[in-house]
Order: C-alpha cells, then sequence, then structure tokens
C-alpha cells in the first residue's frame, strides 16, 4: 500500500474551508488503493507528516490554479499492491501529456496482484509527472508522448503506429508455447 517515491518539494492546499491556504511540503511516499486515487505522504517543514494528500491538492506554487482530480488521474489505482520504479532513459525527460501539455517525467507506479494488471489487454502503469503548468499527474502511456531530442524529435500525436502488444495467447509459460 504504501512506498517510498524520489522526494521532491510541492506545495498542498489546506483544508477544505480554506482553499487559500498553500503550505510547502516535501513529498516522500505514495498509498495505492484498488479503486481509488493515488494519495501521497507529506512532511511539512514545522515537522508535522501528513497522509493521504489527494493527487489535487499538490500545486507547485501558491498561486497555481488547481485542477480537478480526474484531469490529473484518468483511472483509479488498481491494486493495493504497487511498485515504483524510475526508469533511468526516462530520467529528466520531457513529455507531453495528451491534455495537460508539456512536463518532467518523475516515476511510474506498477500495479501487482489483480485482475487488471495480470491481463494484457487491460494493463496500464501511471506515469507519474510534473506538468509545466504546476500540477502532479498520474496517467498511462496513451496519455502521454515521451520525448528524448536525440532520438525522437519533437513528438506528434498525429503520426503515432498501433503496435500489437502483448495478447492472451502470448500471456503463457515458455513451457505452454
Amino acid at each position: 500500500m504504501n512506498t517510498n517515491i524520489p522526494v521532491f518539494d510541492f506545495h498542498v492546499i489546506g483544508i477544505a474551508e480554506d482553499q487559500k491556504q498553500v503550505f510547502p511540503v516535501r513529498i516522500h511516499a505514495i498509498r495505492c488503493r484498488a479503486g481509488k486515487p493515488i494519495t501521497f505522504h507529506a512532511h511539512l517543514p514545522t515537522g508535522a507528516h501528513y497522509s493521504l494528500i489527494p493527487i489535487h491538492k499538490l500545486i507547485a506554487t501558491p498561486k497555481t490554479k488547481p485542477l480537478p482530480a480526474p484531469d490529473l488521474q484518468a483511472y483509479d489505482c488498481f491494486s493495493d499492491h504497487c511498485e515504483v520504479v524510475v526508469y533511468d532513459y526516462f530520467r529528466f525527460r520531457r513529455v507531453i501529456h495528451k491534455t495537460l501539455g508539456p512536463a518532467e517525467y518523475m516515476f511510474t507506479i506498477d500495479f501487482l496482484d489483480n485482475p487488471f494488471s495480470d491481463n494484457p489487454t487491460e494493463f496500464k502503469q501511471f506515469h507519474v509527472i510534473k506538468t509545466d503548468s504546476g500540477h502532479i499527474a498520474a496517467a498511462p502511456n496513451n496519455y502521454m508522448l515521451f520525448q528524448e531530442k536525440t532520438y525522437t524529435g519533437t513528438p506528434d500525436w498525429k503520426k503515432q503506429p498501433r503496435l500489437q502488444r502483448q495478447t492472451e495467447n502470448d500471456y503463457k509459460s515458455a513451457e505452454q508455447l
């Protein structure tokens, strides 16, 4: 359920009654629950520690306009069990989110032991990104293009091929093939 992530500094919007309160925080972990959005663990400069911070309460600066949760995370977590990986190839790379625009790749969440992740046609990872508009978002592959200028140039949504991913027939043990 709780998993360490690469640490980053951001801001969190205060309690619901006073949306104008914004506090600096150091984000250091996530919590995944099946059927729920990702939440974050935050440490404040006062020494206080909060868990269960929703993704839509995280903003880069006090002037950043908040966005609704579904704009930042289209799908709920698939499982209580997840792993976090920082793909070396994408570390510090730019991405283009389908609706949120340019961003920086931070890390990837891979879900384990659930019917979705164990079914090749339903499988999704969440790539967590920091958008240029000042938000944290978690999106699957089909919501973003990864940019590596020496290899991809400037990615174009209109020029993306459709590749055949693993199918049910491919998802067998080596001894069954």
